[in-house]
């Protein structure tokens, strides 16, 4: 029986060199398998997280700055349409009172 613990010790002890063995054998095929597919998607050109990440926050503050600009412009178009009416208004004054002076002689 003593026997038979000491063997089950050694398979034991066996088999965790063995898990730990393929453990770091698992960490070396995965990265080279990252790198391979780093090396291919470089080689077409496509881009990494980071900066499929980077391009997305430009476009976003880009988006909100033309929608500021947006509420911008639409506030000055009203303030050059209330000048415009008040332009167009002042001639029409001008124009009645040259008329009311040329019907007065």
């Amino acid at each position: 029986m003593i026997g038979q613990g000491r063997l089950f010790e050694d398979m034991s002890k066996v088999a965790g060199g063995a898990m730990g063995a393929l453990s770091g054998l698992r960490g070396e095929v995965e990265t080279m398998i990252k790198a391979r597919v780093e090396k291919v998607a470089s080689e077409m050109g496509l881009a990494r997280q980071d900066e499929v990440d980077a391009a997305l926050a430009m476009a976003s503050k880009a988006r909100e700055a033309e929608e500021s600009m947006a509420d911008r412009l639409a506030a000055l178009e009203e303030k050059v349409g209330e000048l415009e009416a008040k332009l167009a208004a002042k001639p029409k004054r001008k124009a009645e009172d040259s008329q009311g002076k040329d019907g007065a002689e």
